[in-house]
């Protein structure tokens, strides 16, 4: 079949008419006027490669409503030189009040938090640059951040009853025991109960002390002690194979 040419314009011309009208084509870009802030961090880092899979070492921004970050950047063995990492992070909204140093899961929700710094809104006024270097170096493994968070957490401080002076069940969990106190250690309380069987968090004491409905049938239940989050985090750490 052969197309008349003077028909095919036509019919183009109408078309390009017909969006035109409808709104279809943009003849204006649209520019954002949100302002954006940036940081340079920088610090002697180590046990950064010892997380298992879910868990990343970030530099985050947070606002005062959820856990979940709104930007972060993750921090691998690509970013650290001889132990030393340098990491920008751009494009932080103007909504964000605090920069993290820590762990977050694939999610983006906060899981540890190392150091953090206040966004000033007063200071910013000059730069939108900010400064985030780390004071002393860090290990930020995750036996260590279980350490840190856990055994020697504000919010739960294990080491209270399991500590070095006071060991309940003969566990000690201050921080220069703790590790040769857990992983292939026998249980004091559980017949043939191992407290931490490296690649088998279901198989170990320490998981059943943790869990819901007390299955070890201890006298003191701990199940209530942790939240979901640590709980797991624990679980992970040792199906990875409980590395110090």
């Amino acid at each position: 079949m052969k197309y008349n040419p003077y028909y095919l314009f036509t019919l183009l011309a109408l078309f390009s008419l017909q969006s035109c009208d409808e709104g279809d084509i943009l003849d204006e870009v649209y520019i954002s006027d949100t302002e954006y802030y940036t940081v340079k961090f920088a610090g002697h880092i180590t046990g950064c490669d010892s997380w298992s899979d879910g868990y990343d070492v970030v530099l985050a921004a947070y606002n005062e409503e959820s856990d979940y970050s709104v930007i972060q950047k993750q921090i691998t063995n690509v970013s650290i030189k001889d132990g030393y990492v340098t990491l920008v992070l751009p494009n932080i909204p103007t909504d964000a009040k605090t920069i993290e140093f820590g762990i977050a899961n694939r999610l983006r929700r906060r899981i540890a938090t190392f150091e953090s710094i206040a966004i000033d809104p007063a200071e910013m006024s000059t730069s939108d640059t900010i400064y985030f270097e780390l004071q002393t170096p860090m290990n930020v493994g995750q036996f260590s951040t279980i350490q840190r968070e856990v055994f020697d957490g504000a919010n739960y401080n294990c080491s209270m009853c399991h500590g070095s002076n006071n060991g309940r069940a003969n566990l000690d969990l201050s921080k220069e025991n703790s590790y040769l106190n857990l992983v292939n250690v026998a249980s004091s309380r559980i017949e043939g109960g191992i407290r931490v069987l490296p690649g088998n968090a279901i198989g170990s004491v320490l998981h059943d002390v943790l869990a819901d409905g007390n299955p070890t049938g201890l006298r003191y239940d701990h199940s209530n002690i942790l939240n979901d989050i640590h709980k797991r985090l624990i679980d992970d750490w040792i199906d990875h194979g409980a590395a110090e």
